[in-house]
């Protein structure tokens, strides 16, 4: 399904991390995912910002096509287009494919842009995410890990006329915690491009 895609994101550290779980009601377990990212040989989807990822957790993955992405102090903005399926459904995506033969709505929505392309993987990494309840908002805390090098990335999603009040009351949190506020730069994909 297309849609609007409007995500608050801090780079926060362990140490918070581990405060916001004391003082914070969980959401359900702790989700183990494995990210992996497509694209030709050339390239095409980076060099046109757009990024096709693959996410099995558990016995249940989705597929996700991500377009172009402005940022904000923090505020992230993109239009993706996304489907959930069984693994089972999806795992042989892995081995490589031809965009075009693909029958899933993010498939085809690239084909329509791009054409026909042949992909392969070029990027995984796995993170844990945790869920905690704030007011009337889940927080996501992805903990990513590449190779050696890893990071705690907080999460929130919301309606964009409700994002700067948002963004607000979650500083002034962060500020009673004496917790640093740090938008994040850039996304966990460049993050892990980065140290891959």
């Amino acid at each position: 399904m297309k849609q609007r895609e409007i995500e608050l994101k801090l780079s926060i550290n362990q140490n918070i991390y581990q405060q916001l779980c004391d003082k914070l009601e969980p959401v359900g377990e702790v989700q183990n995912q494995l990210n992996i990212f497509f694209d030709s040989e050339e390239s095409i989807l980076q060099k046109n910002k757009w990024a096709l990822r693959l996410r099995h957790e558990n016995s249940i993955s989705s597929l996700t096509a991500k377009g172009p992405s402005s940022s904000n102090n923090g505020i992230f903005d993109r239009e993706e287009i996304e489907i959930h399926m069984a693994k089972s459904e999806l795992v042989h995506l892995e081995n490589g494919f031809e965009l075009q033969k693909e029958s899933f709505e993010p498939c085809q929505f690239l084909t329509n842009l791009y054409g026909h392309l042949k992909l392969k993987e070029f990027l995984r990494f796995n993170n844990s995410r945790t869920k905690l309840k704030w007011k009337e908002f889940t927080l996501e805390i992805d903990h990513s890990q590449v190779k050696n090098t890893e990071k705690y990335e907080l999460e929130i999603e919301t309606e964009a006329s409700k994002m700067d009040l948002l963004q607000s009351d979650l500083a002034d949190f962060f500020k009673e915690n004496h917790w640093e506020f740090s938008p994040s730069q850039i996304s966990k994909l460049e993050w892990a491009l980065e140290n891959y």
